[in-house]
C-alpha cells in the first residue's frame, strides 16, 4: 500500500475519543487544530517520493506548506507542485521554494512565518536545524541519518 492511500486513510479516521472525563469532575477534550505554515526540506535520494511524504500529511493536516527540496533535485518537486495546481490545489497551499541548502534551508527554518519544521538528512545538520528552530520553540520533526546500511565482505578468491 503506497504512502498516498495511507495518508489519506490517516486524515478521515481520526481515532480516540474527543473528550471524556478522566477525572472526576472534569472533562478533558481533544481539539485537533492546524498548525499553519509547514517548513519542509528534503534531501535529493528519492525526491518525488521525499516531497510526497512531507506534502501530503500537512496538507491533510489543515496546513500549507513550504518545501525546500535539495538543491541537486529540485525537478520533481515543481513539477509535482505544478501538478498539483492542475488538479485544482489552491494556490498557496503548496509552495516550493529553491535554493543552495543552508541559504535557502535556514531562511525557511528563521521565518517567523513558519510554525513547524520537518528535516530529512544528516544528523550533523539536524542538529542544526533544531538548534535554529529553537530561537522561536518551534515544533521540529527530525528523520536523521542513514537507514540503508550495507555489509561489505573480503574479496573471495576462487
Amino acid at each position: 500500500m503506497g504512502a498516498t492511500s495511507v495518508f489519506c486513510r490517516a486524515a478521515r479516521n481520526l481515532q480516540g475519543l474527543a473528550s471524556g472525563q478522566y477525572v472526576e469532575g472534569t472533562t478533558s477534550m481533544i481539539r485537533r487544530e492546524a498548525r499553519g505554515v509547514i517548513g519542509a526540506i528534503a534531501p535529493w535520494n528519492y525526491p518525488l517520493q521525499m516531497a510526497v511524504w512531507k506534502i501530503l500529511p500537512a496538507i491533510a493536516a489543515g496546513n500549507t506548506i513550504v518545501l525546500k527540496p535539495s538543491e541537486l533535485t529540485p525537478g520533481t518537486a515543481l513539477m509535482l507542485a505544478d501538478c498539483a495546481s492542475a488538479a485544482g490545489i489552491p494556490d498557496g497551499v503548496i509552495n516550493v521554494v529553491v535554493g543552495d541548502g543552508r541559504d535557502a534551508g535556514e531562511a525557511l527554518v528563521r521565518s517567523s512565518l513558519v510554525a513547524m519544521v520537518s528535516f530529512t538528512g544528516s544528523t550533523s545538520v539536524g542538529r542544526h536545524i533544531m538548534a535554529l528552530a529553537s530561537q522561536q520553540a518551534k515544533p521540529v520533526h527530525l528523520e536523521l541519518g542513514g537507514k540503508a546500511p550495507f555489509v561489505v565482505f573480503r574479496r573471495r578468491r576462487y
